[in-house]
């Protein structure tokens, strides 16, 4: 859900969560690896207000070749991470489906 805030999505308008107010965990990972927006944002937020081209600059700070690559082998390690606790599960059904689901969810951001 938080990288199709990032990307959006047919049903979701792009930084919605932003938008709100609110921090996901992809605007998180952003301001940490960039921390020249973390206090300006950090200022805006406890006023409620997050300035037009501040939000401009963290979309564009996203797009950025190496965040895009980070969040993409990011999202790689954790289906292999959700994979790999199901291989504890007997065979079923279920877990087939949950593999699929998983596998499912990476692709479409993708």
């Amino acid at each position: 859900d938080d990288l199709l805030d990032l990307r959006g999505s047919p049903t979701k308008a792009s930084w919605q969560d932003l938008r709100e107010g609110k921090i996901n965990e992809v605007t998180y990972l952003l301001l940490e690896q960039e921390s020249f927006l973390r206090k300006e944002l950090k200022r805006d937020l406890e006023r409620k207000d997050i300035p037009a081209d501040l939000l401009l600059r963290i979309q564009e700070t996203a797009k950025r070749k190496n965040f895009q690559t980070f969040m993409d082998q990011e999202l790689l390690r954790r289906q292999e991470r959700c994979l790999s606790t199901l291989e504890n599960l007997p065979k079923s059904k279920l877990k087939k489906k949950l593999e699929n689901l998983i596998r499912f969810t990476v692709e479409r951001l993708f």
